[in-house]
């Protein structure tokens, strides 16, 4: 049975929160909640691409179980939602492929490989490719920059499969 015919089936039907969701270009970046058939809260991020015609042409997506509140308070999920400072779009997208290669390296977690950086206004995605821990790993990182200065992060770090069990050639990025 595939993976659209089980969560049919399933008795406890799957549900989904859109928390975030922005565009760049002819990509949507969404940061979701879902309970897959009463599996348990997961969040995640999903990219997807649409093509000249308006459809989805490629998607990419990291998921992590739903912690919660950190001893501050804070969620995986909270904070502003919408976009703001559309037209520091680019500037905040520099301010995050900055971070990411001058602080984020020599860490615990090794970035290797940034493949996408995702922004509209305030709001930008980093889709990274690295290790942790010496497993291969991709990193999901939504940054809020205000002011030039990031501001706010939420992340979704996933182990990537052993190409063996991958269900498509097109890899995780």
């Amino acid at each position: 049975m595939g993976a659209v015919e089980y969560l049919a089936s399933a008795p406890v039907k799957t549900t989904v929160q859109n928390v975030r969701a922005f565009e760049d270009g002819d990509k949507v970046v969404l940061q979701t909640v879902y309970n897959f058939a009463g599996a348990g809260e997961q969040v995640a991020f999903d990219v997807f691409r649409f093509d000249e015609n308006g459809k989805i042409a490629e998607h990419w997506d990291n998921l992590a179980a739903l912690a919660p509140a950190n001893p501050s308070g804070h969620t995986q999920i909270d904070s502003p939602v919408e976009a703001a400072d559309l037209e520091k779009t680019e500037e905040n997208r520099a301010v995050v492929q900055n971070f990411l290669h001058d602080v984020m390296q020599g860490i615990s977690m090794v970035y290797d490989t940034v493949h996408q950086v995702l922004a509209q206004g305030n709001m930008v995605l980093a889709i990274s490719e690295g290790s942790f821990g010496g497993a291969p790993t991709s990193y999901y990182d939504l940054w809020r920059v205000e002011d030039g200065k990031i501001a706010e992060h939420w992340d979704v770090m996933e182990t990537i499969a052993d190409k063996a069990t991958w269900q498509n050639e097109n890899g995780k990025f």
